[in-house]
């Protein structure tokens, strides 16, 4: 058969490996990348016990000039997709726009992880625990909306003293490098900054998934 060869390499993924101590706990291991990554190899990527990739969705104001072919390529090497923006909003106004934009990119794409809102740009430094709740809402209410499966993703710092959380029921990624986040129930953990994954130069993020989250995937 003349993919023979190609189905071999295949049939590997998609299976966490628990690797050494990192993830305890974990049901899928991930990368996130953006505009820095430049060009990935994702069949190596995919190779190197990784299940997930979450993408950049803009740049500079615009759309991230890689997504489109990270998003084919890592699709087609057998990843699940995820999106996520970082996010500048002030307002409702703004954290809509925000969800606008990435809903308005995804739609092409075979998007089967969480749509995320990255919340911990200096932008939001003014603005009360409350305010930045009501974004996150706004946000993640677009997406969900949308047929999507919405997230948070901040540090346990913002967690703890920038966001009230008790007005927040969606799920959250949380970074947190030196050890396992204090903040509990997170549904993703990025664990690393400076993690080494085959196909990729340089450093990239490491992320785990806690939570199964298939019942609620696209």
């Amino acid at each position: 058969v003349s993919n023979g060869s190609v189905s071999a390499v295949t049939s590997g993924l998609g299976v966490y490996r628990v690797t050494e101590n990192e993830g305890i706990g974990a049901i899928a291991r991930g990368v996130d990348v953006s505009y820095w990554q430049q060009n990935v190899n994702w069949s190596q990527v995919a190779s190197d016990n990784v299940q997930f990739a979450m993408l950049a969705t803009r740049f500079r104001g615009n759309v991230d000039p890689f997504f489109a072919m990270n998003a084919a390529n890592a699709s087609q090497a057998g990843l699940r997709l995820g999106a996520y923006i970082y996010s500048y909003a002030t307002s409702v106004e703004m954290a809509q726009q925000e969800a606008d934009f990435v809903l308005n990119l995804i739609k092409d794409y075979p998007i089967s992880y969480p749509v995320v809102l990255d919340v911990e740009a200096q932008e939001m430094n003014g603005l009360t625990p409350s305010q930045i709740a009501d974004i996150i809402n706004a946000f993640c209410k677009k997406v969900e909306t949308a047929g999507y499966y919405p997230m948070v993703y901040t540090n346990d710092y913002w967690i703890s003293n920038k966001i009230d959380m008790t007005k927040v029921h969606y799920d959250v990624w949380v970074a947190r490098y030196d050890s396992k986040p204090t903040y509990q129930g997170a549904a993703m953990w990025q664990a690393s900054n400076q993690g080494t994954v085959n196909g990729i130069s340089g450093n990239v993020d490491i992320n785990f998934t806690f939570k199964d989250l298939s019942s609620k995937l696209p």
